[in-house]
């Protein structure tokens, strides 16, 4: 556990002036101010809302849930990992002492933290907009009520939970090929036979590429999932793959060539 903590740390540490770290605050940015600004001149949020708040927030979230959101995990994954097979670092890492398990998961882990945090961001910003616009109009009725704010962290908590399964598979094709073309292609195809399935195809449950498209219809009820407690099937599955995907992972890369 020790040296799981130093390997994390040290992630965190040399990720801060990293393209996938700058990527994601600007990124992210990039995307609020869009989204903010189609809302605003697009006149989204109407007077007549009757919660002009689960608007505002379904209208964000339909800008991202399938396209932006699995995109981003997929870029992020492929560039950590293609930073360290650039720089021909593996053979440094190996030799730290640090057993092969840690740096694998560290790295994993950092990658899943860096996008919880990203969209914490986001999730803020979203807020800010929306009283900002309710206060440059104020018909909206973005300023006569609180947003739910527990639903909205708890909607922001299983986006990142939904995102687990998709980023343990595309974790492991990237450190498993050198080639960010590869690694990012894979995601690409992955993301496009999403698109597929969700149009008709019961097996969508079952494809994690699908989930960011999945966990916003059940939240919207457009989606029927079980429910266990306040989690659903999407989220089981995702936790699931991520877990049977991080072990997979780990077992076949540790069999590689260090070069």
């Amino acid at each position: 556990m020790f040296h799981f903590r130093t390997s994390l740390r040290a992630e965190i540490l040399k990720g801060k002036n990293s393209f996938a770290f700058w990527l994601a605050a600007v990124g992210t940015t990039c995307v609020l101010v869009v989204l903010w600004m189609l809302q605003l001149f697009g006149h989204a949020v109407v007077p007549t809302s009757e919660s002009p708040w689960r608007a505002w927030i379904d209208a964000f979230y339909a800008g991202t849930d399938f396209i932006l959101l699995p995109l981003f995990v997929i870029i992020i994954a492929s560039l950590v990992a293609y930073q360290e097979h650039a720089g021909a670092m593996w053979k440094h890492l190996y030799a730290l002492g640090v057993s092969r398990w840690d740096l694998y998961v560290s790295k994993l882990v950092y990658i899943a933290l860096l996008f919880a945090a990203a969209h914490l961001y986001f999730i803020m910003g979203m807020l800010v907009a929306g009283l900002l616009t309710g206060l440059v109009r104020p018909e909206s009725g973005l300023l006569h009520a609180w947003p739910d704010f527990g639903q909205v962290f708890a909607l922001g908590f299983k986006t990142v939970v939904s995102m687990l399964g998709l980023l343990a598979i595309q974790y492991w094709i990237s450190i498993r090929f050198r080639s960010f073309v590869v690694a990012l292609g894979a995601g690409v195809i992955g993301f496009v036979a999403a698109t597929l399935l969700a149009k008709s195809s019961a097996l969508v449950l079952y494809f994690p590429y699908a989930y960011p498209l999945l966990y916003t219809r059940v939240y919207r009820g457009e989606f029927s999932a079980l429910q266990w407690g306040p989690v659903s099937t999407v989220e089981l599955l995702s936790l699931l793959y991520f877990a049977v995907f991080t072990v997979l992972g780990y077992w076949d890369v540790r069999r590689l060539d260090v070069r």
